[in-house]
């Protein structure tokens, strides 16, 4: 059983910090979600000993879970 609902669509505010060709590491700050009024603010962080060059971040908006909001080029 899913905790999310798949459909629901979420607006998501990307770090406006973030730059196309910066180098990622697990827990860095991607961007925040409203999820409902417990927990409000959501943090987006990419995942423990992820690392890559940033080649797509959404724009501000509402996506569900399944749509693409960021992509990460890997390297070693």
């Amino acid at each position: 059983m899913d905790s999310l609902d798949k459909k629901k669509q979420y607006e998501f505010n990307p770090e406006s910090t973030l730059k196309i060709g910066q180098i990622l590491t697990g827990g860095d700050f991607a961007g925040c979600v409203f999820e409902n009024s417990l927990f409000e603010k959501h943090h987006i962080l990419i995942p423990p000993l992820e690392k890559g060059r940033l080649t797509y971040i959404a724009e501000p908006g509402y996506y569900t879970l399944n749509d693409k909001i960021l992509e990460l080029e890997y390297h070693d």
